[in-house]
C-alpha cells in the first residue's frame, strides 16, 4: 500500500467521525472516484485499506468493478454497472456526474500546444 493512500485515509477517517456512520461508504467511495481521475492506483489502495478492514457495500464494489471496465475500456460494462448500481449511487445526487468524469479519463499526451510567432 502506498503511503499517500494511508495518508488519505487517515484524513477521511477524521472527515466520517462528522458524517452519519451509515453514510461511511458515500465517503470512501466519493473519495475514490475523485482521486481515481488523478492517480488510479492510489484510488485503489485506498478502497483495499478500507476491504481489508472490513468496510464492504454495494458502493465499494462497484468501485472495484468499474476500475476494471475502465481498463478494458469497455463502456458497455460501465455503463451496465451504473445502472445496476443505480439505487446505491441514488443515494448522492452527484455520484452520476463524477461517473460520468470519470469515463472520460483526459489523456494530455496527444495534446499539441500552440507556437507562438513571438520567438
Amino acid at each position: 500500500m502506498s503511503m499517500d493512500a494511508k495518508r488519505i485515509k487517515t484524513g477521511l477517517d477524521t472527515l466520517m467521525r462528522f458524517g452519519n456512520k451509515s453514510e461511511c461508504d458515500l465517503f470512501i467511495f466519493r473519495t475514490c472516484v475523485e482521486l481515481s481521475m488523478f492517480d488510479l492506483n492510489i484510488s485503489k489502495d485506498l478502497i483495499t485499506i478500507y476491504q481489508k478492514e472490513g468496510k464492504e457495500s454495494p458502493l465499494i464494489n462497484l468501485f472495484n468493478f468499474i476500475v476494471e471496465a475502465i481498463k478494458k475500456k469497455d463502456f458497455a460494462l460501465f455503463k451496465l454497472l451504473v445502472d445496476k448500481y443505480k439505487p446505491s449511487l441514488d443515494r448522492d445526487s452527484n455520484f452520476m456526474e463524477a461517473l460520468d468524469s470519470m469515463s472520460k479519463p483526459v489523456s494530455y499526451t496527444h495534446l499539441t500546444l500552440p507556437t507562438s510567432d513571438l520567438v
